[in-house]
């Protein structure tokens, strides 16, 4: 899978991961919608990694070094 596929694919899991987030603050007992939730937040977080694995992190994160400021900065970087 290409960069920005993955990216988009990353983008759709976040917004599904966040609504069944939203459902469940109100159904609290849903049992489908919990088992929705932790599919799909699993499956993000294994496409995370994959992404990571392929292309470096997607944050900061524990770059506690400072090397980030070697890498080239999100506009000049091409995501095509």
């Amino acid at each position: 899978m290409r960069k920005i596929e993955m990216l988009e694919k990353l983008s759709g899991y976040g917004v599904v991961a966040y609504d069944l987030r939203l459902f469940l603050d109100v159904n609290p007992n849903n049992r489908k919608a919990q088992e929705d939730f932790n599919r799909v937040t699993d499956e993000y977080r294994a496409l995370i990694a994959d992404f990571e694995n392929k292309y470096g992190p997607l944050t900061g994160g524990n770059d506690s070094d400072g090397s980030w400021t070697n890498d080239p900065w999100p506009w000049h970087r091409d995501f095509v």
